[in-house]
């Protein structure tokens, strides 16, 4: 199938990256229409891309809505107001254009501007001369603390006001003060917002700080921002949840013509592009001529990104950890995409199922596939005893939600390369990335690589369950000890046997039998010491050959340097179970 490079998907690209192109053209003649032509999940990425210091130009041109979006994803985590970082974004809207000050505090409901006021500001209404109001002041009116002072009078006349000391929600906690800074920060604040005409909002926000708890604040606050991140495709986590959720693969096979699609108005962020790039869905894409459907699948891909954000525990702004969401979602659509397709129509099929499927289910899809595989790989534990990098891959598919191990990497690398299936398990795990923490599978190709592994595995558990293996355990005292003789150990051990002319069993190995092991296997070139394994190993699985040639090459290499040696001490060599005595 052709694909098109000025089709609808293209052309979505492209204005894409136009519009965050913009941004480096400030001093443009339309450089203020361009910024506030951008969506409001667009803006944010944008200045968080460029930095809060450095985007002071940008800031000065948001309208509101991009403001309140930006508050909305900045000002909260974990569910917590946090009112040092809402401070800073104030302090930059002020340096940015002094309007934008009044525009970013009419932008937060009145309920969270409130706790602000709650929570940094004692408040009291300031009685009248000749008014009676029949309750007394309160006591830190009466008799203000020495911490708290200047008692300040609003502008209006109708407050009294001081800096609090303490937050209230740490009041009585001397040991966490509010800084100084930031009590005249907050002083300066209420006297630059009333020098807005329309002051009564903020006379409204201190009315409501005085007698409202701030936990009915920001329990208000907190589910008016809930409902607009969801507008903007950030879903609650709870919901968010259900983009783990198991698929029918077999709805793959035969997908519909159409499926209905509520389209989410928010334009493709450059940012969603950049990741997607060449990718089987990017490839995809570039194949479909219809614009409206285009456009649906545009619609799909910020909130399902957002999902597996929201998902995985991680902050709507944190951006390292979006890109890896976006990464997820890349891999996890590919192997929906790519599910039982042949290679030669992998494009063809792939478009059918981005027709007939929304992209949350195909990233379920594609999270099935690694669950099914997680599940035959955590059927192996009990039956092997891994080590190293070979438990890596282990214990990263047997997460709760299953995960790719870096180990892999010259294994998926070699499959992308279109190695064959023998030639790539030949590579071996990649030992220098033996700490790297596993990852969501990020492609086809690491999931063939984990898939390579798990068979391979499932094919020397199989094969040795026909063999009599044995530890040697009574030959003797034998090294390393059991807690320490993995699998791989055991067959390391039988393929050194099988050198030595004696049957493939994992039967410890004494001193003269190593010593003539070293004179054997210590000059050997790599490539015929490995088939020398091949033909000794003749009939056995292929992944139990590929075994047996990586352990005789940590063999040889262990023994390289005591060929020719009078004797051996059999302690200083655990690649394979030696016999001691």
């Amino acid at each position: 199938m052709s694909e098109p490079k000025d089709g609808p998907w293209a052309l979505t690209l492209k204005q894409a990256n136009l519009r965050r192109q913009s941004l480096e053209l400030l001093r443009d003649e339309r450089a203020d229409e361009r910024i506030r032509a951008l969506t409001e999940v667009e803006a944010y990425y944008a200045v968080k891309e460029i930095g809060l210091e450095d985007s002071l130009p940008v800031l000065a041109l948001l309208e509101p809505h991009q403001v309140k979006a930006i508050l909305d994803l900045e000002i909260w985590h974990h569910h917590q107001f946090e009112i040092p970082d809402l401070l800073i974004w104030l302090r930059a809207f002020r340096e940015a254009k002094t309007e934008q000050l009044s525009v970013a505090a009419r932008c937060l409901d009145l309920e969270a501007l409130a706790l602000l006021f709650r929570r940094r500001l004692f408040v009291a209404l300031k009685p009248k001369d000749d008014e009676d109001t029949g309750e007394d002041p309160p006591a830190w009116l009466q008799e203000p603390a020495e911490g708290i002072l200047p008692l300040v009078d609003t502008p209006d006349g109708r407050f009294v006001i001081a800096a609090r000391a303490v937050d209230e929600l740490d009041d009585g906690d001397s040991d966490r003060p509010v800084d100084e800074e930031e009590r005249k920060a907050i002083l300066e604040l209420i006297d630059e917002l009333y020098k807005d005409e329309d002051w009564e909002y903020i006379a409204g926000a201190l009315r409501l700080a005085s007698n409202d708890l701030s936990s009915t604040l920001e329990e208000d606050a907190l589910r008016f921002r809930t409902a607009r991140l969801e507008d903007l495709g950030f879903p609650p986590y709870e919901r968010a949840l259900e983009i783990y959720g198991l698929f029918d693969l077999a709805k793959l096979e035969h997908p519909p013509v159409l499926s209905p699609a509520p389209i989410l108005e928010e334009q493709l962020p450059a940012l969603y592009a950049q990741v997607l790039e060449g990718s089987l869905f990017d490839r995809a894409m570039a194949t479909l001529g219809d614009d409206s459907l285009v456009r649906r699948i545009e619609g799909d891909l910020v909130p399902a990104a957002n999902a597996i954000l929201i998902a995985d525990g991680r902050e709507p702004g944190d951006l390292v950890g979006l890109r890896a969401s976006l990464l997820a979602l890349r891999g996890y659509l590919e192997i929906a995409l790519a599910y039982q397709a042949p290679r030669e129509h992998a494009v063809e099929i792939a478009a059918a199922r981005l027709t007939g499927f929304h992209l949350s289910e195909l990233f379920r899809a594609g999270y099935t596939v690694t669950v099914r595989l997680a599940s035959r790989a955590k059927a192996l534990a009990g039956k092997l005893k891994l080590d190293g990098a070979e438990q890596a891959v282990l214990e990263a598919l047997s997460k709760r939600r299953p995960r790719y191990a870096p180990v892999l990497d010259k294994v998926a690398a070699s499959l992308a390369s279109g190695a064959g299936l023998a030639q790539a398990m030949g590579v071996g795990l990649d030992e220098t990335q033996g700490l790297a923490p596993p990852r969501a599978f990020g492609s086809g190709a690491e999931l063939d690589a984990a898939r390579l592994w798990v068979e391979s595995w499932e094919a020397l558990a199989q094969a040795m369950e026909s063999l009599e293996w044995k530890d040697g355990a009574e030959l003797g005292v034998v090294i390393p000890p059991p807690h320490e003789r993995s699998t791989q150990v055991l067959i390391a051990t039988a393929t050194a046997q099988a050198l030595l002319g004696q049957a493939f069993r994992p039967v410890a190995l004494g001193a003269e039998a190593l010593l003539d092991l070293a004179d054997r296997v210590g000059p050997a070139e790599p490539e015929a010491l490995a088939a020398e394994v091949a033909a000794r190993l003749a009939g056995q699985p292929a992944a139990l050959v590929a075994r047996g040639q990586a352990g005789a090459e940590a063999l040889r290499q262990a023994l390289l340097p005591l060929v020719g040696a009078s004797e051996i001490d059999p302690r200083f060599l655990g690649i394979v179970l030696c016999r001691l005595g």
